[in-house]
């Protein structure tokens, strides 16, 4: 794949590109963090860390090493559609890295090695991800043991959840992977308590009905960051520019909790 190709493939800000093309890093210093990457991705990522541009070197190396990816891709016969559809990703972190920080970077790196790894995959509009359960599941007479194989799914920034997009997501992703494995989503869109907050006609409500769910977790805020931007300990501060975030801080104002839902897909909905 050419690295041209592969930028304009993922739709990459030319603000972005000119960053990557006026980056200081030598082939020398790039192969040598690569293979860090490969052999210790926590130490890889310390030493990025410790760059005063880290969050451009982090685009830097994540857009040469997804290039590099395209022969794994090639290789087990997966399109080029998918290929550029999950990459995607990096131009939409992107993209947050320069409203949040100011900077056409990647301050999501802890995220997007998923991609380089090939465990997550783009199959319309939702993502699909290898991965190992971290805790046990009771489903229809299964048991599921921490360390068994699943199927995570993840709703990428802005995805389509109309009836006919997750469906056909929900079809991809089966052939894709099989019609055995177990697919589970941890979300803040499965909180059940959305209800109150959203119009019966909702996409968000009729996205939790294709799961049952197993867990809630009223701890975590992923709903507030979603909606928010970021999250404030200071309620009263967060902003009221959609209907939403009008709603969301008002039942957070009130003392109401907004946390996370686990949810099983329907296989045979």
């Amino acid at each position: 794949m050419d690295f041209n190709d592969f930028l304009t493939g993922i739709q990459l800000m030319p603000q972005a590109i000119k960053v990557i093309n006026n980056s200081n890093i030598t082939e020398e210093e790039y192969q040598q963090n690569r293979k860090l990457f490969q052999k210790n991705r926590e130490e890889f990522f310390r030493v990025i860390n410790n760059k005063a541009d880290f969050r451009e070197q982090f685009l830097y190396y994540y857009t040469h090493m997804a290039c590099e990816t395209y022969t794994y891709y090639k290789n087990n016969h997966i399109s080029e559609e998918i290929y550029f559809a999950t990459f995607q990703d990096i131009t939409l972190w992107c993209k947050d890295c320069k409203e949040r920080y100011g900077v056409y970077g990647i301050d999501e790196y802890q995220w997007l090695f998923r991609h380089i790894e090939a465990k997550i995959f783009r199959l319309g509009s939702l993502q699909f991800e290898r991965a190992l359960a971290d805790c046990f599941i009771r489903y229809k007479g299964e048991q599921i043991n921490p360390g068994d194989e699943v199927i995570h799914i993840h709703i990428p920034n802005g995805a389509n959840l109309t009836k006919e997009a997750v469906e056909d997501s929900f079809k991809q992703a089966i052939e894709f992977f099989g019609s055995n494995n177990l697919f589970v989503c941890h979300s803040w869109l499965l909180y059940p308590d959305l209800t109150k907050l959203l119009n019966e006609d909702s996409n968000i409500l009729r996205f939790q009905t294709y799961f049952d769910l197993y867990r809630i977790d009223y701890s975590e805020r992923q709903a507030e960051e979603r909606i928010f931007k970021a999250i404030r300990e200071d309620i009263s501060l967060y902003p009221e520019r959609t209907s939403l975030q009008r709603k969301a801080k008002q039942y957070l104002l009130a003392g109401k909790r907004l946390g996370l839902g686990f949810g099983i897909y329907k296989l045979n909905r």
